[in-house]
């Protein structure tokens, strides 16, 4: 009989406090974005992106971004593109945010052995599957029409397709700007 009755504190206790949060959070952000981002985690050197906030609180939103990078072939190299797909968290207070995500990305081009890219040269294929990994700053005002961000987003090849390869980690420096939708 005791459990019944401490089960049902707890649901009412979790209950209650779902509706108040409900009532009390308001939205600040506008929920869409449109990015370009030079040398992100599409592993190409420009990206257009798409950002949706999924999850707002008071000082901290939750957003998922995709997009696709591209890079035409020069000088007898391969072209280089990218589609990533990326969760990311943000924390902060008065249009400054903190920023850290996770993602994947599929790019083609990026393991080009003449680039010197990588530590194997016994790779047949330069198509693979990348980790991706954000943490940076990003400003964003919640009725402004544009946000910047500046993020350290290393790759890191998960697999590589027809080939064999050593984990490589690509170490990328990233800049964005993003038009509010």
């Amino acid at each position: 009989m005791k459990i019944k009755i401490y089960v049902l504190i707890i649901i009412t206790f979790l209950l209650n406090t779902s509706i108040q949060g409900q009532e009390i959070e308001k939205s600040k952000l506008k929920r869409s974005s449109l990015y370009f981002e030079l040398n992100g985690i599409s592993g190409t050197i420009l990206s257009l992106n798409y950002d949706y906030i999924i999850k707002e609180s008071y000082n901290r939103f939750i957003d998922i971004s995709f997009g696709y990078g591209y890079l035409p072939a020069t000088n007898g190299f391969n072209p280089i593109y990218g589609i990533p797909i990326s969760i990311n968290f943000n924390k902060g207070y008065n249009y400054h945010y903190f920023e850290t995500g996770i993602g994947l990305t599929y790019n083609s081009g990026l393991v080009q052995t003449q680039w010197g890219f990588g530590l194997d040269t016994e790779a047949t294929s330069d198509i693979g599957l990348y980790s991706s990994f954000r943490i940076g700053y990003r400003y964003q005002k919640p009725d402004g029409d544009l946000f910047l961000r500046a993020s350290f987003n290393p790759l890191i090849r998960l697999i590589l397709f027809d080939g064999f390869g050593d984990k490589v980690i690509f170490p990328r420096f990233g800049l964005t700007i993003g038009f509010i939708l």
